[in-house]
This record gives structure tokens, C-alpha cells and sequence, in this order.
């Protein structure tokens, strides 16, 4: 939203600024995967991120941290506003890591959830 807009008032969040944007056009292509042509619409991105935070109900009691190990994917997108929605703290991993500097953030950071991508899964699995 542009300062110059007259009478319009800024979201007060993130969470306000997405419901905005999903009801201003819901079916307008939000997300696309490149090489397979697979694309999410607004409602759908929201859609997909809000069962990832209804998987991440059992983890929600209190404050968790979720780990991303994940390229520039649309999951990834969708991950880490899923974690925000259940109210936990989304923590990217970077996908060059070596196992090592990967184990050293997952147990400084008290990450609890990982999501990762297949591509990165053996050396999630070397970290752990």
C-alpha cells in the first residue's frame, strides 16, 4: 500500500495484509513451479499453508521452532507460513550446509520440526 493512497488504512499484520490479497482476487496465480508448470492460486497457497499449520496442531502448545531445508520451492513457501500460522518461529536451513553446521543450528536454534526437501534428505539425516 502506497502512502499516497487517501483514506486507505495499512494492515495491521501480516496475516491481515494475506487475507487482503487472497480476497482481492482468490483465483489469481500466486505460486508456479518453473519446470513442471505447477502453479497455486491465491486461495490455494493459503489453503495448503493452513493444513500445514493444522498438522502442526500437536506442536502449538507454546513457542516451537520448525526448520526449512528447502530450496526456492513453493513448499518452501508454504512451510513457512504454515509454521507462522501455527504460531511457531520458521527457520531456514540453507540447502549448501554440511551436515555439521547443519547439526550445530538444529540443536542451537531448539528447532523441534524439520521440513525438508527429498533432494536434501541424506544429509539432514548425516546432521541428525
Amino acid at each position: 500500500m502506497l502512502a499516497s493512497d487517501k483514506g486507505a488504512t495499512a494492515p495491521v499484520n501480516l496475516f491481515a495484509a494475506l487475507r487482503g490479497t487472497i480476497a482481492r482476487d482468490p483465483e489469481r496465480i500466486f505460486l508456479r513451479r518453473d519446470w513442471s508448470g505447477d502453479c497455486w492460486t491465491r486461495a490455494a497457497f493459503a489453503a495448503d499453508a493452513g493444513r500445514v499449520a493444522a498438522a502442526l496442531a500437536p506442536f502449538a502448545r507454546g513457542r516451537f521452532a520448525a526448520g526449512l531445508l528447502m530450496g526456492n520451492i513453493p513448499e518452501y513457501f508454504i512451510a513457512d507460513l504454515g509454521v507462522l500460522l501455527a504460531g511457531g518461529l520458521p527457520i531456514s536451513l540453507y540447502p549448501t550446509s554440511a551436515p555439521e553446521q547443519l547439526r550445530y543450528v538444529i540443536g542451537h536454534a531448539g528447532i523441534s520440526v524439520l521440513f525438508v526437501e527429498r533432494a536434501k534428505l541424506a544429509t539432514l539425516l548425516a546432521a541428525l
